[in-house]
């Protein structure tokens, strides 16, 4: 039988990135520092681009066919989104 490809998983399905456990309702949590996080729909599509290693203008695209909202609108949160994971200490500061 010939090796299938494993489906990509469910939207709503966890995942980990930078230590934070992510459940698909936008609950994250840091088991290591005891710290609790909630994402909405737009912040999971980022987190899930970046478990991905999406690029930053894939993630622009994504957030772009998904959501009403115009790219350079898109383009400025990402950058805010990105600074308050920076802060937090989820992702550097150059991410996406």
């Amino acid at each position: 039988m010939p090796p299938t490809s494993s489906p990509s998983p469910p939207a709503d399905a966890g995942f980990s990135l930078h230590g934070v456990e992510w459940r698909g309702d936008g609950f994250g949590f840091d088991a290591a520092r005891g710290d609790c996080f909630t994402a909405n729909p737009a912040a999971l599509l980022i987190l899930r681009a970046m478990k991905e290693n999406r690029t930053r203008a894939q993630i622009l695209d994504a957030v772009v066919a998904e959501f009403d909202v115009t790219r350079t609108a898109a383009e400025r949160d990402l950058e805010v989104f990105m600074a308050e994971l920076a802060r937090f200490g989820l992702a550097d500061r150059g991410t996406a």
